[in-house]
């Protein structure tokens, strides 16, 4: 990006043509950052929260496998779930069940509390 820092022909740059410059630069680096990816936010951020809103709207707050794909398969493909799960697991979000048709997803109750807070904030941006 270029700036012109003059005023008129005379092209003379005097202090507060570069405080200009640096201040409409450092909004322009704002702007470029507020609409880049964020630091630190997971690939998958947005599919663990589908996830987590079924279970928290699921009876029980828990749901199979096979229902879960049913309900959400515009959001989630088996590769992604399979990612997301293993992370929500190992958080300790959800735990894993054996049922009938295959693997239950159920949310543990330590962590239902807290899903519900960070759900509301999120809706709230929304």
């Amino acid at each position: 990006m270029l700036l012109s820092l003059a005023e008129d022909v005379s092209l003379i740059i005097h202090r507060r043509h570069i405080q200009e410059a640096i201040d409409v630069c450092t909004g322009e680096l704002n702007g470029i950052m507020a609409n880049s990816k964020k630091p630190g936010k997971s690939d998958l951020a947005e599919k663990m929260c589908v996830v987590v809103e079924v279970l928290i709207k699921a009876e029980g707050n828990q749901i199979s496998r096979k229902e879960l794909l049913r309900q959400k398969y515009l959001d989630l493909d088996v590769d992604d779930l399979g990612k997301v799960i293993d992370t929500l697991e190992a958080a300790g979000v959800l735990e894993v069940l054996k049922g009938l048709d295959g693997p239950v997803y159920k949310a543990t109750d330590r962590q239902l509390q807290e899903i519900n807070f960070l759900l509301k904030k999120k809706e709230e941006k929304d």
